[in-house]
């Protein structure tokens, strides 16, 4: 659903005393997200209605 009321993933920025929503991705894109710091969360929600095939991620890592 175009506003991510079904399933959805949630990007995080896990920086030192933060923890800040990056975005939601719930369709057929690809995104790229960058944190601040060197941690990030990846929250998937599904609510269980429809199954179908998941979702697939990367990540590179880049010295400051």
């Amino acid at each position: 659903h175009i506003n991510c009321i079904y399933d959805y993933i949630e990007i995080f920025d896990e920086s030192p005393g933060s923890n800040t929503s990056l975005g939601k991705i719930c369709n057929h894109t690809s995104q790229i997200f960058t944190s601040s710091y060197n941690r990030m969360t990846v929250r998937f929600r599904s609510d269980g209605s429809v199954q179908k095939p998941g979702f697939s991620a990367w990540y590179n890592s880049f010295p400051r």
